[in-house]
């Protein structure tokens, strides 16, 4: 049996650190054929086991007394690579993949409900790593000038250097941990999305994720930030007046940085010259063309998961169109029938989880990474936050046995 403060205990928890640290990790290998992605696939498997192994009687025991979401999601899953595995010519490789990471992501989840408490520290502790590391970097540029990358400079298997530098005006944004700009905006959403899930109230660790997704300043952020201010409106109690102070100086604060920073007139200028001269727009332009071409048979099939579209000249990264388009894109008509589905029951759960659920749909993180299946269970879950504060309140974390 592993206690809270033996050395088990405490292995058990860092290796479950490193797995949610992993599943909110960006990254990319510029299309290298360096058999880097089969090392992540088998790594993320494994920390999965680990986790999973010294809770697996409870494990096992919450699949079964929650038999019909899980033979749902099962079913779901299962028709996804049936699918993905036709209309991709028979190659099983990305319909595997899939369930890998959608395990990964469910082993997750699961934890989460056994240990609540625990492993909302731990995806707190994700975030403020996270926050820690974009701060470092502002700190540097502003005390020495120099503009480091933090996620180059540490996960050499992936992309070695992005460029910073936002076009018009030379000002400068940050990354973190995180691939780029927007991988960080992106992922701390998703975190912050399971965090709230978990804890059922919107706190501290919330607000602060909430502002360091804009100090990227980028476009995505903006968006995730107005949807986060949305939901913070809806649960705070104004009625406070330190809430309604710290809400106010937040507000400006933010508005200052946007305007006095010159950020709103760097995006203006960077969009100015049409989708051509911007590289990100100019895939996503060239990939809602390329998908306006497809046969009526196309659309319904979808080409399958991570297949471009050959004849399109600049068709690339898919995945950059945010989830909804990849699902129709790759999927089809079963792409098309998860999005409703998990639109729906959102709407159902209430305004709050619908909101967030518009991030993970117009996210760049769709079925072929850990993340996605573990914010869309989270989503699909949803608890009521009368029922979520009782559980959170009333419910001890025992250590894994």
């Amino acid at each position: 049996m592993l206690r809270p403060n033996d050395l088990f205990g405490l292995i058990w928890r860092a290796y479950t650190f490193i797995l949610i640290f992993t599943v909110f990790l960006s990254f990319s290998t510029e299309n290298s054929d360096s058999g880097f992605y089969q090392k992540y696939y088998a790594f993320l498997f494994l920390l999965s086991f680990l986790a999973a192994a010294p809770l697996l009687s409870e494990f096992l025991t919450y699949l079964y007394r929650n038999s019909t979401e899980v033979f749902l999601f099962s079913s779901l899953l299962g028709t996804m690579l049936v699918w993905n595995f036709i209309v991709s010519g028979f190659d099983p490789f990305y319909s595997i993949v899939v369930l890998i990471v959608a395990l990964a992501g469910g082993t997750v989840f699961v934890l989460g409900r056994l240990r609540p408490r625990l492993m909302a520290s731990l995806i707190r502790a994700v975030i403020f790593v996270n926050i820690a590391g974009l701060l470092y970097q502002y700190f540097i540029f502003f005390a020495t000038g120099e503009v480091i990358y933090l996620h180059g400079d540490l996960f050499t298997f992936s992309r070695d250097r992005y460029m910073l530098v936002i076009l018009g005006g030379g000002f400068e944004r940050f990354t973190g941990f995180q691939l780029e700009p927007g991988s960080y905006s992106t992922m701390i959403a998703l975190a912050l999305i399971c965090y709230r899930s978990l804890v059922g109230k919107v706190d501290r660790t919330f607000v602060l994720g909430t502002l360091s997704v804009m100090l990227t300043f980028a476009t995505v952020a903006m968006m995730y930030f107005a949807i986060f201010c949305l939901v913070i409106l809806l649960e705070v109690k104004w009625s406070r007046p330190r809430n309604l102070f710290f809400a106010l100086v937040g507000f400006f604060l933010v508005l200052g940085v946007l305007i006095g920073g010159g950020v709103i007139d760097s995006l203006t200028t960077r969009f100015s010259g049409g989708y051509e001269d911007d590289s990100s727009l100019n895939v996503k332009v060239l990939n809602l063309l390329s998908y306006t071409q497809f046969s009526f048979i196309e659309m319904i099939s979808g080409l399958g998961v991570e297949v471009i579209d050959l004849d399109c000249v600049g068709c690339n990264y898919v995945k950059s169109n945010g989830v909804i388009f990849y699902m129709l894109y790759s999927l089809g008509i079963v792409g098309l029938f998860t999005v409703l589905a998990l639109a729906i029951k959102t709407a159902r759960n209430g305004v709050i989880c619908l909101c967030l659920a518009v991030i993970l749909l117009l996210c760049r993180y769709p079925v072929i990474t850990p993340v996605f299946w573990l914010v869309f269970l989270s989503l699909w879950t949803w608890v009521p936050k009368p029922i979520q504060a009782r559980r959170m309140s009333t419910s001890a974390d025992p250590a894994p046995t």
